[in-house]
């Protein structure tokens, strides 16, 4: 009898919030993740959630705390994210590449899947917009 292949699930994000309208309208909104899988608390930091703004074009790194749990993570902004002139995109990544600062990973140690390649690695990126 062969063995069976190993088989190597991969966490995802599963579901990202707030929704468009809510962000938009609530200038200091948390930005909560859900995983598909129990994460390794210690690697959710500073380091691996980072978010920017850019009003008007330029790039403000976001100062911010982390609550975390073993599905969930949520960024809770200092103050109110900088807005300019206009619409202002507002980018959450999720490192999911362990180069320098380490990878978000599952309790299992596997790095996040944030490109959705099905491969393990890879930033999670996503854009939000604060209506100007």
């Amino acid at each position: 009898m062969r063995p069976r292949p190993r088989i190597t699930i991969l966490p995802k994000v599963k579901r990202i919030g707030p929704d468009e309208f809510t962000f938009s309208h609530n200038p200091d909104s948390p930005i909560w993740v859900e995983f598909s899988l129990n994460m390794d608390e210690s690697s959710i930091n500073s380091n691996t959630v980072v978010v920017k703004a850019y009003p008007n074009g330029d790039e403000t790194l976001v100062q911010g705390s982390i609550v975390k749990g073993q599905r969930v993570a949520m960024f809770l902004p200092n103050e109110n994210y900088p807005t300019g002139v206009g619409d202002t995109d507002v980018i959450l990544t999720l490192v999911g590449t362990d180069v320098g600062s380490g990878a978000i990973k599952a309790n299992n140690g596997v790095p996040l899947d944030g490109d959705g390649d099905g491969e393990e690695g890879g930033d999670f990126v996503y854009n939000f917009w604060i209506l100007g």
